[in-house]
């Protein structure tokens, strides 16, 4: 069994924090690892001078100052936006997009399957703010579409010792390194019921801020399940596939897009922007998607005795060509 290839960075010293937890857990991670300095020359700098080659995935690790949550934080995107907040250099970045050119955002594609559920010692976020470490995040995604990317958060050591950090992250590298590409379990649902039951146990996992696409040929059941899901937050009135009016939302908690791109080329032009922060996005149709890709992917297949549903994710794009990494970042 060949070893994993991860490689693990963290942050150094800025403004009051002598001692960057990032950089303490990276240090003591038992895998290569770089500890940056806190500029945006220094993120770019070093991805530019990673050889895609040499890893299989890269989890990289910053200080979320002032958090009172003591567990890991797992981003799970990371958005196309940066603040006015200057690094230890004194470079102000923002405030505007990273990369104007680039997608709105972009989706982490390491903490999949049980990684993507909130547990006692880390949970998943969709807000990883607007400066360095976001910054870190949708640079990498860009640059490496084909590895696996992840940013963990960690909180300050007044509100989780560092012997308790590091804990939780030995055993998060342990089941990250053990998920190998994306496994997926197909489950058999022999009846238009038994979908649905499983759309509203779905309903209690995914959360606002993500997009799941159905995968599936007409009548598959992608309706169905999003009709289940819909019942599973409390919805009680019809629910239609959206087909002709592309968009459906659904004021349930959190509140759901609907969208079906069955007779469009793309999402261009139907402004699904607005939705992608404040709701679950179920998407039909994901094939159509260009500048935004999906958290998960469900896939459901007729077979003779009902159909076959598996679910992967979070993935972070559908095709599309890669970005290089940035050049001359000084």
């Amino acid at each position: 069994m060949s070893p994993p290839r991860t490689i693990v960075t963290g942050f150094g010293p800025f403004g009051g924090v002598a001692r960057n937890p990032s950089a303490w857990l990276a240090e003591r991670s038992g895998r290569p690892h770089r500890v940056l300095e806190v500029s945006f020359c220094a993120v770019d700098a070093f991805l530019a001078d990673l050889d895609p080659d040499s890893f299989d995935r890269l989890l990289m690790l910053g200080l979320a100052a002032g958090e009172t949550d003591p567990r890991l934080r797992l981003e799970s995107r990371a958005v196309n936006r940066v603040g006015k907040t200057p690094d230890v250099a004194g470079v102000v970045a923002g405030p505007g997009p990273i990369d104007p050119f680039a997608p709105p955002q972009r989706r982490a594609n390491l903490f999949i399957d049980r990684l993507a559920m909130d547990t006692e010692r880390w949970r998943v976020s969709v807000d990883a703010g607007d400066y360095l470490c976001n910054y870190a995040l949708f640079r990498a995604l860009g640059a490496f579409p084909d590895r696996r990317i992840g940013f963990v958060h960690v909180p300050p050591e007044a509100t989780w010792p560092l012997d308790n950090q590091l804990a939780a992250f030995s055993e998060l590298l342990t089941e990250v390194e053990s998920e190998g590409d994306m496994p997926t379990s197909a489950i058999l649902l022999e009846t238009e019921v038994e979908t649905r039951r499983l759309g509203a146990r779905l309903a209690q996992t995914w959360r606002a801020g993500e997009i799941v696409a159905l995968e599936g040929p007409l009548g598959a059941g992608k309706t169905t399940l999003a009709r289940g899901l819909l019942e599973g937050l409390g919805w009680t009135e019809p629910v239609r596939s959206p087909t002709y009016n592309l968009v459906q939302t659904f004021p349930t908690h959190p509140p759901v897009c609907h969208v079906d791109l069955y007779r469009v080329e793309s999402e261009q032009g139907i402004d699904l922007e607005r939705y992608l922060d404040t709701h679950l996005c179920l998407i039909e149709w994901p094939d159509r998607l260009r500048d935004i890709g999906p958290d998960r992917i469900v896939t459901i297949k007729p077979v003779a005795n009902g159909r076959l549903l598996w679910v992967e994710g979070p993935v972070h794009r559908i095709g599309g060509a890669s970005e290089p990494p940035p050049q001359d970042p000084c």
